[in-house]
């Protein structure tokens, strides 16, 4: 019987399978019913981002964020990351809900600050602004393939020792 047994070959069960092997522990089984990442990680739209409002999920985003910039090296191959940014527009009614917390996400890591309608134009020329109130922008944000990142954790997991099941 394996130490630990993970239920499911998406994307958070390969990655945690793989930060598992990292702190030494190999004897690691996920169970898939079908095969790595076929579910909803296969039809991920995988935007990437930091911006959380809750502190604890922003700085482990942060981290995983580090993953995928670094991935080729992590994992030798690309997991089809594009860093484009992340920017978050909110109504007139939400502005303050939006800033309350970018000072905290600042503390654990999430490079983030509020912009104007301005900037966001620039990066966006054809985008009818005018419903929003306020933006946010976060520039190590974008999107990535969830797919192919699900496939190299798997990956470089079973390289470290970790078995994979696909039922």
């Amino acid at each position: 019987m394996p130490e630990v047994v993970i239920i499911g070959g998406r994307l958070e069960g390969c990655a945690a399978d793989w930060a598992l092997t990292q702190r030494g522990i190999t004897d690691v089984t996920v169970v898939e019913r079908a095969t790595v990442g076929s579910g909803g990680t296969g039809k991920s739209s995988g935007v990437v981002r930091c911006h959380y409002g809750v502190s604890s999920l922003a700085a482990m985003a942060t981290r995983a964020l580090d993953v995928f910039e670094n991935a080729e090296d992590v994992f030798g191959v690309d997991v089809g990351f594009h860093q484009t940014g992340y920017v978050v527009g909110v109504g007139p009614e939400n502005v303050e809900a939006m800033r309350a917390p970018l000072a905290s996400q600042r503390a654990v890591g999430v490079r983030t600050e509020e912009i104007d309608a301005a900037e966001v134009q620039k990066l966006w020329p054809v985008a009818d602004l005018e419903p929003f109130g306020a933006f946010a922008w976060e520039e190590r944000g974008g999107d990535g393939d969830a797919y192919r990142t699900a496939q190299a954790f798997a990956a470089a997991a079973r390289r470290a020792g970790a078995r994979l099941r696909e039922c």
